[in-house]
């Protein structure tokens, strides 16, 4: 864009120091025709006014692309925002039903972590009331156990002390 700029600018500044430097030349009338008769004008100011009237026409026509351009521009702006606006409502759409699917599965993981944690629980008690019942068991046994062995202790010490007071009497007896 700025060598296009920079070449039509050299080009304007050389055709006015062309026709500066030839401006007598320009004004000198000469006969001229114009295919319905002869005029007599000056014709280097002729040419020079119809150089001029065409870049006139160049520079409209350029303009005027220059202006369909920029409508094109805009037109393609206006459907880039509104693909823009369709994609974040797209995505806002998606984020809500993601964010909708997750609320889903975590509340059925949680009922799924209740219903586990009362099916263990409930195990647990039932293994708890096991465990319970065998202790008791063990205890009752133990307890048992302990009268029998006391049972047995007293036996033998009330054997002992009989057996201790026979020994002691019969020493007597024998040294009376």
């Amino acid at each position: 864009m700025r060598f296009k700029g920079v070449l039509i600018t050299l080009v304007a500044v050389l055709g006015l120091l062309f026709a500066l430097l030839n401006w007598e030349l320009l004004f000198q009338p000469t006969p001229v025709n114009l295919l319905l008769g002869t005029v007599e004008m000056p014709l280097g100011f002729s040419l020079l006014l119809f150089a001029l009237a065409v870049s006139l026409l160049f520079f409209l026509a350029a303009l005027w692309e220059r202006a369909r351009q920029l409508q094109q521009v805009t037109h393609q702006e206006r459907v880039i925002e509104n693909l823009q606006a369709r994609l974040e409502r797209k995505r806002t759409e998606d984020i809500e039903a993601l964010d909708s699917s997750l609320r889903d599965r975590i509340d059925t993981i949680r009922q799924q972590i209740e219903t586990d944690t009362g099916r263990v629980e409930a195990n647990l008690k039932e293994t708890l009331g096991d465990l319970e019942g065998r202790l008791g068991e063990r205890m009752d046994m133990v307890q048992e156990r302990v009268v029998l062995v006391r049972n047995e202790l007293a036996a033998d010490i009330g054997e002992l002390e009989d057996r201790m007071q026979r020994e002691r009497v019969q020493p007597n007896r024998d040294g009376a």
